[in-house]
C-alpha cells in the first residue's frame, strides 16, 4: 500500500480511461473554433501558420489530456496520503512533460553507456538534466495558492475511484444508465459510511 505504488497504478488506469475522452474534447473545441479553416488561403506563410497552430494544440492537447486524465484517479490519494490538493498539475505538466521525455531518452543513453564502459563517473550529467525539473516543481509549489489543504478518508477515495471507474469507456452503458449507476453507488456508499459512524459513536 505504499503511496509511489498507487499513485503510479492509479495514474496509469486513469490515462487508459480518460485521456482518448478528453483529448477528443480538445480537438472538438479546435474545430469548433475553425481555426484550421480562417487559416487556410492561397497565402504560403498563412496556410504555414495555419499548420503550426495546429500540430502546437494538438501537442497541449495531448499534454493536457494526459494530465487531466491521470489526476482524475490520483487526486483523492494525494490529498490522502499528503493532505493537500495541487491545483496547478496542468500548468506545471505543460512544460515538464515534454522535458520528462527528453530526460528519459537522455538517461537511458546514460544508463547504457555507464553500464558497457563501467564510466559510471559519468552519471552527474543526471544531477544537471534533473536541475530544470526540480527547480520548476519547486517554483510552482512555492505559489501560495498552488496546494490547498485538505483532509481525504479512505472511504472517499473508495467512492472517487469507483465513481470514476463507473464514468470511463470500459463500462458498457448508456449515458442515462451510467449516471443512475454512479448516482446509486453513491448514495449506497454514503448510506454504509453513515452507518458505520452511527454505530461507531
Amino acid at each position: 500500500m505504499d503511496v509511489g505504488f498507487l499513485l503510479s497504478v492509479f495514474a496509469v488506469l486513469g490515462i487508459f480511461a480518460y485521456q482518448g475522452k478528453f483529448k477528443g474534447w480538445f480537438v472538438a473545441v479546435y474545430d469548433k473554433v475553425g481555426l484550421s479553416r480562417k487559416l487556410k488561403s492561397d497565402n504560403k506563410a498563412v496556410d504555414f501558420a495555419g499548420k503550426m497552430i495546429g500540430k502546437g494544440w494538438n501537442r497541449v492537447a495531448d499534454i493536457t489530456s494526459v494530465s487531466l486524465s491521470a489526476n482524475v484517479m490520483t487526486l483523492p490519494i494525494v490529498a490522502h496520503f499528503f493532505k493537500a490538493l495541487p491545483v496547478l498539475f496542468i500548468l506545471s505538466n505543460l512544460l515538464i512533460l515534454p522535458y520528462l521525455m527528453f530526460i528519459y531518452i537522455i538517461l537511458l543513453i546514460i544508463t547504457v553507456f555507464c553500464q558497457l564502459t563501467t564510466l559510471w563517473g559519468l552519471s552527474v550529467v543526471m544531477q544537471f538534466l534533473i536541475l530544470p525539473f526540480r527547480l520548476w516543481t519547486e517554483f510552482v509549489g512555492s505559489i501560495p495558492w498552488a496546494n490547498i489543504d485538505v483532509n481525504v478518508t479512505v472511504f472517499f477515495i473508495v467512492a472517487w475511484i469507483v465513481s470514476a471507474i463507473l464514468c470511463s469507456k470500459y463500462v458498457f452503458m448508456k449515458r442515462r444508465t451510467r449516471v443512475i449507476a454512479v448516482a446509486l453507488w453513491l448514495a449506497v456508499f454514503a448510506s454504509i459510511v453513515a452507518t458505520a459512524v452511527i454505530f461507531s459513536v
